[in-house]
């Protein structure tokens, strides 16, 4: 017989397995979403009146877009320079309405920055006149604006690391009220790659300009990083270093033709910067040294155990080493 509590139980827990799928179908859907309404509107089989076109001047960028519009160039929007003209553009751009804008744009786009770019591109450098942006107007709030204009950008390697981490920096106090747990819930994110994206985003200049680009700035190193930096010595160690680097990054630009420091070298010298330890070191106060003798006797404490370390030359008076021994060990206890 299946009791009304064993009933819950089982309703929690198919309730929470269905919610993990959705989660996981999340990117899937939303994408096959978009190519199916933008497939039917161009067969003809519906008439969508949120997509429209429109001259990319009257647009700009929402705030929260995980992309930074000065870091675009042509490198990063080759693929749409080139298959725009020639295919037009595969999907629309997400946007919202704007209304009494102090700057008088009518449309901010949600997703689509790289697209907007281009158009823009295409209009003024290649001097297509006629061509408009596609968008496709949503009536969403900002919170859910980010999670759409994630689920799009995931897995984009576009985006650098950095970029993410700074847009989720602002996201936790703009949508989350600074509860990681939380915007980690909703973004469908492990909670401590958020950490590590959110540590990133915490790193000072110095380090940011040792890089030759924020492109090979990788959240792998802030949580490598992350841990040396919480000791005093180690964070100024590395702060340091950075500077020496990105001081030889500039001379390299300055000369031309002289390689930068690539990342991956950049943050083995950063690590290696935290991991040193300084000389000159002095001996722990935990070891206690033997004098007297011709050569010294150390006794070091473990965390169980002591360990007395006798050289094999220097010692003859046997007798006083043992009082010396007993005597020290006595006032530890």
């Amino acid at each position: 017989m299946v009791t009304e509590d064993k009933k819950n139980r089982f309703k929690a827990a198919a309730a929470k397995a269905s919610e993990g799928r959705v989660n996981r179908r999340t990117k899937s859907n939303f994408l096959e979403h978009r190519k199916e309404t933008i497939d039917q509107a161009a067969s003809g089989r519906i008439r969508n009146k949120s997509i429209r076109r429109i001259e990319p001047e009257k647009c700009r960028v929402w705030v929260g877009n995980d992309r930074e519009w000065d870091l675009l160039d042509e490198e990063k929007c080759a693929d749409l320079i080139e298959s725009i003209p020639a295919k037009g553009q595969e999907f629309p751009a997400v946007a919202r309405k704007l209304h009494d804008d102090p700057d008088g744009y009518e449309i901010e786009i949600i997703c689509g920055t790289r697209r907007l770019w281009t158009v823009s591109y295409l209009r003024k450098v290649k001097l297509m006149k006629d061509l408009l942006l596609e968008i496709e107007i949503r009536d969403i709030d900002d919170e859910e604006a980010y999670r759409i204009q994630h689920v799009e950008n995931f897995e984009r390697e576009d985006i650098s690391d950095f970029e993410r981490a700074r847009s989720f920096n602002k996201a936790l106090s703009r949508y989350y009220g600074d509860k990681i747990l939380l915007m980690a819930e909703r973004m469908g994110m492990d909670n401590s790659t958020l950490g590590k994206y959110l540590k990133l985003a915490e790193w000072p200049d110095e380090m940011i300009n040792a890089y030759p680009s924020v492109d090979q700035i990788k959240v792998y190193h802030a949580g490598v990083l992350a841990p040396l930096m919480v000791r005093s010595d180690a964070k100024k160690r590395i702060i340091a270093t950075a500077g020496e680097i990105a001081e030889q990054q500039a001379k390299a630009r300055a000369v031309g033709g002289v390689s930068p420091i690539a990342g991956p070298a950049v943050f083995k010298r950063l690590r290696e910067a935290g991991e040193t330890k300084p000389a000159g070191r002095k001996p722990s106060p935990r070891e206690v040294v033997i004098k007297g003798f011709e050569k010294p006797v150390t006794i070091s404490t473990k965390a169980n155990s002591y360990h007395i370390v006798v050289p094999k030359a220097g010692v003859k008076d046997i007798d006083s080493l043992v009082k010396s021994v007993k005597g020290i060990l006595g006032q530890k206890r």
